[in-house]
């Protein structure tokens, strides 16, 4: 078989691309599989945040530094680099909560993660952003009779 000098590496260019496939692919599994596993974490710690917030809530406690210390203890510490923490509060809509419940509030914690990638980065993607959140309703304190005022 006789080669011409124009097809003199087509080979190369061929191994080339195919090894770029290949690399997106294992950042896709890899990268994809760290993303995933990031979004988790920050979606049982904005849970976990947001059932302590209804709690603090519930106790007369500060809600914010409650809800903040949870999602710090579950390794997200709101640094504003690799993840953000934002509480809000507001007051739950009527009708929701039990007839004589008073300050009742609506509490969602939303936590915002960055994570690196490493094959990724063949392809362009530097970072996979998760945003993940929770909302918890405290109702407050009332009082009410037990089973309706029913009893055995």
């Amino acid at each position: 078989m006789v080669h011409r000098k124009t097809e003199r590496g087509q080979a190369l260019i061929l191994i080339t691309l195919a090894m770029i496939g290949l690399i997106a692919l294992t950042g896709l599994t890899v990268d994809g599989g760290m993303a995933y596993s990031d979004r988790r974490n920050a979606q049982n710690a904005a849970d976990s945040a947001a059932f302590a917030a209804a709690l603090a809530h519930s106790r007369g406690q500060n809600v914010t530094n409650i809800g903040q210390g949870v999602a710090l203890t579950n390794g997200f510490n709101n640094d504003g680099t690799t993840n953000t923490v934002a509480i809000t509060v507001v007051n739950s809509p009527s009708g929701v909560c039990p007839a004589g419940a008073t300050n009742n509030k609506d509490i969602t914690v939303e936590i915002t993660s960055v994570t690196n990638t490493t094959f990724a980065n063949v392809v362009g993607v530097q970072q996979v952003t998760n945003v993940v959140s929770a909302t918890t309703r405290s109702c407050g304190t009332y009082i009410a009779p037990i089973f309706d005022g029913n009893a055995i």
